[in-house]
């Protein structure tokens, strides 16, 4: 059993229960709330890391990240809020690796290039000078203080339980940028922040200290939160327990997908507004994860590759086309999630209402009050090139005419013949990805497909830890096969997250991708690293405490690991190039022992 500790603060009688636990991938309870009277946080610390990005907002094309973005999740109330903070990037390998040597610097002293780069001992002291040291455990590991590698600009303010990090990329005035989507279970919300290159950095902006009764000048604003569909506080709030979240695009359509670590929704946002309204929305809540009546809670989110013949990831040498037909066409997007508490993933579709065109589009949107309108008697009760308004009051001989069903605005909602035509989840069915056995909860973690084509779904089981493989590829129906494709990969236990990696030297070097799975162990601390192809254990990574998500750098060709229990992030090498493959290198935050 992972540990878990409570803490009643005051809530507001607005804000429902939401769930506090220590551990990200296993909460539920009642008692916490978005008023929490603790200490305000540590500005350029980690404290109960959960979530990660790899960001290149910055950056020329080619060039490695500069940031890593990190949120601090506060799990334990310490403090009266949670964080997200910018770790740059260039800063942390420039105080501990030489390029040259490709491994870390001489415990003191100036490195092949002749600049000073000093490690300190095991336990010695550090500070913004000299902020690296040899680890206590792992004197081959360099651990470093965050503290210098964050501004004090590049913080900002979240509520309690902040998860994973989803993005989506925004055009504002001609410009583009990142969007970073944040879960948040303690409030419960969905807060994003944007990240907008300045100068030779960047700047983040969630309009933070921005509400009128708000004290915390770094606090994310209401107006960078999602808390009711439609943005309307009269219409349902978000369930509680925000987790996961998915960005997709189909087309000119932006939606993202959230799921919930308990209860039964999954949540879809409109990226774009209500009818292209411009501020994000919540569009839906849908009972979706639900077993035998029960409330099962959702946690991992995959989309399926979808796509006409020549346009596939192998362009023209790929002939054969990869539309499943609930998609029609590649026009919607096919999601997959699994469940946390029961053994079944789930698949299905969002899409909009379209309806024909009918009187009522003649009329204006703010008319559309009824099924019918006036129309003047000597135009036959048509519309077509008449003036209405000289039926309202203007003496003329009317008829009602039938306008038929319209698209409803937010204020339109309730009146007759008014339709929500703002996407839907739809189409949901529910599947057994394998050979289970669980002897206890939860049951299953993330997905992700393993292949570009999206021919197979990889499933993680919790208890007792397995990878399990799910044959996509698409029947005669045109629809995926939803099926066992070969038994399970037994794996450390309570695997939670997974990143599928695909070595981009095999891919130049040997003419094909060599692709692994990099999935975290939170109790055993590890992480395990799963050949795709030969479908096999190939190595396990000792980490720190409680790991949780992962990013992967691609020019650097390391993954970021984040330590949630131990306040730090691990470095794991990736390059094939290097002797040290599949070992971690380097901590971001020194080693804290978990003890609260």
């Amino acid at each position: 059993m992972w540990p878990r500790v409570r803490r009643l603060v005051p809530r507001s009688a607005a804000t429902s229960a939401c769930a506090l636990a220590a551990v990200l991938a296993s909460a539920s309870v009642t008692g916490c709330g978005e008023v929490n009277l603790g200490s305000p946080p540590p500005e350029r610390q980690l404290f109960f890391p959960s979530g990660l990005h790899v960001d290149t907002t910055a950056n020329a094309e080619g060039e490695p990240a500069r940031y890593l973005f990190v949120t601090n999740g506060n799990n334990d109330l310490r403090f009266n809020a949670g964080t997200l903070v910018a770790v740059n990037l260039d800063r942390f390998w420039d105080a501990w690796f030489d390029d040259n040597l490709q491994t870390s610097s001489p415990y003191c002293g100036n490195n092949s290039e002749g600049i000073d780069q000093c490690i300190e001992p095991p336990g010695g002291p550090v500070d913004d000078d000299r902020p690296c040291r040899r680890l206590a455990l792992k004197p081959q590991v360099v651990e470093c203080d965050e503290s210098p590698f964050i501004s004090d600009d590049h913080i900002v303010h979240l509520g309690d339980f902040a998860t994973d990090v989803a993005v989506s990329t925004e055009t504002e005035g001609g410009s583009t940028f990142t969007r970073l989507w944040v879960p948040v279970r303690g409030d419960p919300s969905l807060t994003y922040v944007d990240v907008r290159a300045s100068g030779s950095g960047i700047e983040l902006d969630c309009n933070q200290g921005g509400d009128t009764d708000q004290s915390d000048p770094l606090l994310c604003a209401d107006d960078h939160r999602l808390r009711y569909d439609r943005n309307d506080e009269d219409l349902t709030e978000l369930a509680r327990e925000p987790f996961n979240m998915l960005v997709s695009q189909v087309g000119d359509e932006r939606l993202a997908f959230v799921a919930h670590a308990a209860g039964a929704q999954m949540t879809l946002v409109d990226l774009d507004g209500v009818r292209g309204g411009g501020r994000p929305s919540i569009v839906d809540q849908v009972n979706l994860f639900v077993s035998e009546s029960v409330a099962r809670g959702g946690f991992g989110l995959a989309e399926r590759p979808c796509f006409a013949a020549g346009e596939g990831p192998a362009g023209a040498d790929d002939p054969e086309s990869n539309v499943p037909s609930l998609t029609e066409g590649c026009s919607r997007p096919l999601i997959y999630a699994s469940y946390r508490e029961s053994p079944l993933v789930s698949s299905f579709t969002a899409s909009g209402l379209v309806l024909p065109n009918s009187i009522a589009d003649q009329v204006p949107e703010s008319e559309r009050t009824d099924c019918f309108v006036d129309a003047p008697a000597s135009c036959g009760g048509e519309l077509e090139g008449c003036d209405v308004a000289s039926c309202n009051g203007g003496g003329g001989d009317c008829v009602r005419t039938y306008a038929g069903q319209y698209c409803a605005s937010p204020e339109q909602l309730g009146q007759p013949c008014a339709v929500v035509c703002e996407p839907r989840v739809r189409a949901e069915r529910a599947f057994v990805p394998g050979a289970l056995f669980p002897d206890r909860l939860p049951v299953l973690g993330d997905v992700a497909f393993a292949d570009p084509r999206g021919d197979t779904l990889l499933t993680l089981q919790t208890n007792p830890g397995a990878l399990l493989f799910v044959d996509t590829s698409l029947g005669e129906d045109g629809e995926p096969k939803d099926i066992p494709a070969s038994p399970p990969i037994e794996i450390c236990d309570q695997p939670t997250r997974m990143v599928v990696y695909e070595d981009a030297a095999a891919l130049s070097e040997a003419g094909g991708g060599q692709r692994y799975a990099l999935i975290t162990c939170f109790g055993a601390a590890l992480v395990y690293v799963v050949d795709l192809d030969a479908r096999r254990i190939v190595d396990n990574v000792v980490v720190g405490t409680g790991p949780h998500d992962l990013a992967i750098d691609p020019v650097r060709e390391v993954v970021y690991v984040a330590n949630t229990l131990e306040s730090s992030v691990s470095v794991v090498d990736l390059s094939r190039r290097r002797p040290t493959r599949f070992q971690e290198l380097a901590r971001i935050g020194l080693q804290e022992p978990f003890e609260r």
